[in-house]
């Protein structure tokens, strides 16, 4: 009975600790680079200054996710903190104090702007952003996609004014971090566009290239993850004809090649630039 005698709460963990552990080995043995993640419930466990009230995904409902990142079975979570004030910030932080190198990226409860549910403002949201970005954690999720994509409140608009550039997910360094050699690669102008073309990457696949615009700021990204071999640009502004871009490549763990910035690659050598390989918003 419940496993020889041993308490019902540490039983169940246990159980669902050894399913987490069977498919994380499983999927791993037949694709490594596969990133396992899930959503478990947003408060972990009680806090010493702070309760769940009764809900939380240790003891509630046998979800023990930070060992599941511990052990290496989780590659990354994004925990359900679909809540406000008291039952949201501490326990933000716990789990940021608990990620064990791995990108933890807490789910906001976009629907709860709706007035059928809790008629949030805007702000609401905008300070758990602004909170998640301060305790650097990886990124942020929104539940449901609904609700940000038909702009309740403005949540899409703000969005789309905080995001300065598309970001790449963390590369899974625990799992490889070697990167890929950089490609060789051309471009060619024309009147209205840059036609790029490189020779594929000798790596394990699958590689994908990503194309980057130098900026006075940093790198800016042109395309993600381009699995062909060639690429067309047209840029909006005629003077980004005259700009500096760079390619990589990258391979399934999300490793980069070094950024190989240049002004006309059919005359002048690739120049190193050591540019990050990811964006932070604004």
């Amino acid at each position: 009975r419940y496993g020889h005698h041993r308490p019902k709460a540490e039983w169940r963990r246990e159980n669902v600790n050894r399913t987490v552990q069977l498919i994380s080995e499983t999927v791993r043995a037949i694709r490594p680079w596969v990133k396992i993640t899930c959503a478990p419930i947003g408060k972990y466990a009680d806090l010493p200054a702070q309760s769940s009230k009764g809900w939380n995904a240790r003891d509630a409902v046998s979800q023990d996710a930070q060992l599941w990142l511990r052990r290496g079975w989780m590659d990354g979570l994004f925990p359900m903190m679909y809540f406000d004030g008291q039952h949201f910030y501490p326990f933000a932080v716990n789990w940021q104090e608990h990620t064990y190198g791995r990108p933890v990226a807490p789910g906001l409860g976009a629907y709860q702007l709706a007035p059928e549910e809790r008629n949030w403002s805007l702000l609401q949201i905008v300070r758990q952003l602004r909170f998640i970005h301060a305790e650097g954690f990886a990124g942020e999720a929104y539940f449901r996609s609904q609700f940000l994509l038909n702009n309740v409140k403005g949540l899409l608009d703000f969005v789309h004014d905080h995001y300065a550039q598309p970001q790449l997910p963390p590369a899974m360094t625990w799992l490889d971090s070697i990167a890929p050699a950089a490609p060789q690669w051309q471009c060619r102008r024309t009147d209205h566009a840059l036609r790029f073309t490189w020779n594929a990457v000798a790596d394990a696949p699958p590689v994908h290239y990503n194309l980057y615009r130098l900026t006075p700021t940093g790198p800016a990204a042109v395309a993600l993850r381009l699995s062909d071999t060639d690429f067309t640009y047209s840029p909006a502004l005629p003077s980004l004809l005259d700009a500096d871009y760079a390619l990589t490549a990258m391979d399934a763990y999300g490793n980069e090649s070094p950024l190989h910035f240049t002004h006309d690659t059919q005359s002048t050598p690739p120049r190193v630039v050591g540019y990050p390989s990811a964006f932070r918003p604004r």
